[in-house]
């Protein structure tokens, strides 16, 4: 048998679990809307978090419900501890109507990915990563070496062996800096432009990666989505079929 042990306000609590416990599984989900309700402490109305005074508005993203936000002076009104040992609380916002992500525009909806090539990915997730570590000449170098592939209409393998070569040459600097400067936060809001107009703006009749027919989304005042109607599974997998034998 093992043991835990912990001990709070001199009590000794001491939980045996037996030794050959295993888990067996693991489940991840999303509270549901009455979950959210019951674990929050206060429903957030106000879009205003701070006055023309420089205070904390009631009932916003700041409410002092939720936790202190001074180091020295807040007490939190739920649990009534300090900047340090409140561990914060969950409040709620009521939404009138129903919110879709915008995401979904880029998506299909039978592979559930992003309409956007595996190549275009991982050029992205790289030129990411150089960013965070403030290399920005090495994002235009990412970016020449992904244009002169497509010129040159060399396989896959090729690219990928081309990028991993240069970062092997080039790899990315030991110290991380985060994205505040002006000249960096303005490249990273470039990139991800540059992304979503590739994978969400771009008009595709068939996805890169599963090959079915797209079906478009349509949001009407917000409050409906419409999708056109798509193709029968058997369609799907007689279409994948004669793109495999093309291929």
């Amino acid at each position: 048998m093992i043991y835990f042990q912990s001990r709070k306000q001199d009590v000794e609590t001491i939980n045996y679990y037996p030794s050959d416990t295993t888990i067996g599984g693991l489940l991840f989900s999303n509270y549901i809307s009455e979950e959210i309700r019951r674990l929050s402490v206060k429903e957030l109305t106000s879009s205003q978090a701070i006055d023309r005074l420089g205070v904390l508005v009631s009932d916003s993203p700041y409410d002092l419900a939720l936790r202190p936000f001074d180091k020295k002076n807040d007490r939190c009104f739920t649990c009534d501890q300090g900047f340090v040992a409140c561990s914060g609380h969950l409040g709620h916002i009521s939404l009138v109507l129903r919110v879709y992500n915008p995401v979904l525009r880029g998506c299909c909806l039978y592979c559930h990915t992003i309409q956007c090539s595996n190549v275009e990915k991982y050029l992205f997730n790289m030129q990411m990563l150089y960013l965070k570590h403030g290399q920005t000449n090495e994002i235009d170098n990412l970016q020449s070496i992904y244009k002169t592939w497509i010129l040159e209409r060399k396989s896959l393998d090729t690219f990928y062996e081309n990028i991993n070569e240069h970062m092997k040459l080039n790899p990315p600097s030991s110290t991380r800096i985060e994205a505040t400067t002006k000249n960096l936060l303005a490249i990273r809001q470039q990139l991800i432009k540059d992304f979503e107009a590739r994978a969400f703006k771009a008009k595709k009749k068939f996805c890169p990666n599963c090959n079915t027919p797209v079906r478009t989304l349509r949001a009407d005042s917000h409050s409906k989505l419409f999708y056109s109607q798509g193709v029968s599974n058997k369609q799907i997998k007689a279409y994948q079929e004669r793109m495999s034998n093309i291929r």
